[in-house]
């Protein structure tokens, strides 16, 4: 909890405590200001806390998906073939076993050379 929202609700019991004393010396008018005031000050903390609530939770799921690309860029796929071996992943070969891109363009002529996607 953020120390705005223990300020608003610690002032929420002093008015509610004031407000107590009020209608103990029969003062309606103070006992209903203060009562009024004390609900306001718990309404706006409520609020505070739940948007702290919520940046906290979203931060949170932040980090656990950085810790997770991290944990999946960290581990290096398995070689498919020779040519992806000794050019650094970049180029694939005729033998390699890798699954077979989907078609990306309508016509063969302006298809790239190494293109393995379905003809």
């Amino acid at each position: 909890m953020s120390r705005p929202v223990r300020t608003l609700q610690l002032g929420a019991l002093a008015l509610t405590a004031g407000a107590a004393w009020s209608g103990y010396e029969h003062h309606w008018f103070s006992l209903a200001g203060l009562a009024y005031g004390a609900f306001l000050l718990a309404a706006i903390a409520a609020g505070g806390n739940h948007h702290d609530q919520a940046v906290r939770t979203r931060h949170e799921r932040a980090r656990r998906a950085a810790l997770l690309d991290d944990q999946a860029l960290a581990e290096v796929p398995s070689p498919c073939c020779s040519f992806w071996r000794h050019s650094e992943g970049k180029v694939h070969g005729p033998d390699c076993t890798r699954p077979v891109l989907p078609r990306r363009d309508t016509s063969r002529l302006t298809a790239h050379p190494d293109d393995r996607s379905v003809a």
